[in-house]
């Protein structure tokens, strides 16, 4: 396959390119959308290259993978949340142990059955084996985004949190966000300027210069607000934790820590 230029073209287009991505800390999954074509087109080199004999071992790796899938999305809401916990070191975007009890029942089946309509499926040639394996791919997709993505979607929905920092700094309040932040609701909200970013241990220090503010501070059970703010005005889910909302007016004066 290596003689073949087309093929060390596409392997040139893919592999520095995936190996780059590694290397970086900030890489988000969707980076690797300019690398499919060349991956399709690398697949439908090596559908072509094999022979045209019905066998069941090339429908395996797709099977196994989406049998593997199907078996966690259907013990994942019975798990206990804190043994699944230490999937979330070092993700906090992932947050398993937050929305994994609220997947579906059905999820779960829907994809093991799709796995195993993939791995029955008659396969005569070729193209019946790269239909079923199509098909079988959108089959998890369309589980994984009708029950995996209504749990989930709520807690990276910026919107909702963008128009309340809208309609607040309209009402003349002057708004913070406690770090990390990294410009996350400006956009949504059509903020014509950054909000102000400070520390936990400068809360007090902002409440008191601006009295008629709202400060933004992410929490969860491992690491709760700092003592003295009261009671969040509300609260939303937010990347597997908790965004609070506190008006500086009743934090003014004291000392968080």
């Amino acid at each position: 396959a290596l003689a073949d230029d087309g093929v060390r073209l596409l392997l040139c287009w893919v592999v520095p390119a995936f190996i780059g991505l590694c290397l970086i800390g900030g890489k988000q999954m969707h980076y690797l959308v300019p690398l499919l074509p060349a991956v399709a087109l690398l697949a439908a080199r090596g559908l072509a290259a094999v022979p045209e004999v019905p066998s069941r071992r090339g429908q395996a790796g797709i099977v196994g993978i989406l049998g593997f899938i199907g078996l966690v999305l259907t013990l994942a809401p019975h798990a206990d949340p804190a043994w699944i916990e230490f999937l979330q070191v070092h993700n906090r975007e992932a947050s398993p142990h937050v929305w994994a009890s609220l997947i579906p029942w059905w999820c779960g089946p829907a994809v093991l059955l799709t796995a195993a309509w993939a791995w029955w499926l008659p396969l005569t040639d070729t193209v019946a084996r790269s239909a079923g394996t199509a098909a079988a791919c959108v089959g998890l997709a369309l589980a994984l985004h009708l029950g995996v993505g209504p749990v989930m979607r709520p807690a990276y929905d910026a919107q909702p949190i963008s128009a309340a920092i809208a309609g607040w700094r309209s009402a003349g309040f002057t708004v913070a966000k406690v770090t990390p932040y990294a410009g996350e609701f400006e956009f949504a909200g059509r903020l014509s300027e950054p909000l102000t970013v400070i520390s936990r241990e400068t809360i007090a220090d902002f409440a008191t210069k601006h009295p008629h503010g709202r400060v933004l501070l992410t929490f969860s059970e491992r690491r709760p607000p700092p003592v003295g703010l009261g009671a969040p005005l509300w609260t939303r889910p937010w990347r597997g934790v908790m965004l609070g909302a506190w008006d500086t007016a009743t934090i003014a004066g004291q000392a968080p820590r």
